[in-house]
Formats: structure tokens, sequence, C-alpha cells
């Protein structure tokens, strides 16, 4: 099997960060343990077989040490192989948890100037169905 027929049907271009807001809160700086953290997922099929994904993640609120909001996004392809199962996973979960990957560095190295940087955990994305034609 030669290296080519590995290459999945399924591909992105590189991600783009969107979005990036850092404050730090000195009347919440004592609350850093527990700071919630809302995931959305937005996705846009532009045509039949290209759709963009975009993740945006808010942690924190007025009452924590910090508030960050990022979001990054990214174009993904895909031949006629998948039906539409496929893809709605594929956008649905295999894209944003791709795209988290990538932010998960960000907000380590960010939240990492004055608190102990901020790891983001594995996330389940199977619950993110949504149907695609």
């Amino acid at each position: 099997m030669n290296q080519e027929s590995k290459i999945s049907g399924f591909q992105f271009k590189n991600p783009i960060l969107t979005k990036l807001n850092y404050n730090i809160n000195p009347e919440g700086l004592k609350k850093i343990e527990k700071i919630q953290t809302n995931i959305r997922v937005d996705n846009f099929l532009k045509e039949k077989k290209e759709a963009t994904v975009a993740l945006n993640l808010k942690m924190g609120n007025e009452d924590t040490a910090f508030v960050l909001e990022i979001e990054m996004q990214s174009e993904f392809k895909w031949n006629k192989s998948f039906n539409a199962n496929q893809i709605d996973n594929l956008l649905n979960q295999n894209a944003p948890a791709l795209l988290l990957s990538y932010m998960r560095p960000l907000v380590s190295e960010t939240t990492g100037y004055g608190f102990n940087s901020v790891m983001l955990p594995f996330i389940d994305f199977s619950n993110n169905s949504t149907n695609h034609e």
C-alpha cells in the first residue's frame, strides 16, 4: 500500500484564528478553579462537497479570574465516497475536535501569564449532530 492511498477523502485547510479575547479580572483572582466553559460549533455548507466549520470557546465570567473567548475556523472538503450521515459525523464531531487541538496550545499559553496554564481537556462532540445533504 503506498502513502497516497492512505490519504483521507475528508480534508481541511489550515485553521484560522478568528477571535482571541482575554481579560483578567482583579476582583475574581481567587476564583480560578471552577471556571465555566461554553463551546459552540457552527458549520456552513458552501457547496455540495465543502463546508466551513467554526469552533467558539468561552471561559469565565465577571466573577472569575479571567474571561477568555477564542474562535477558530477551517474549510473542509470531501469526496463523493461519503454519505450524508458520515459527513454529519465528520463536520460535527471530527472537525471540532481537530479545531480544539489547534486551540489547546493557545489557551494554555495565554492563561499561563499570571496563572497556572489552563489545559483544555478532550471533549466529546458526539452529541453535536445535524443533518447535511
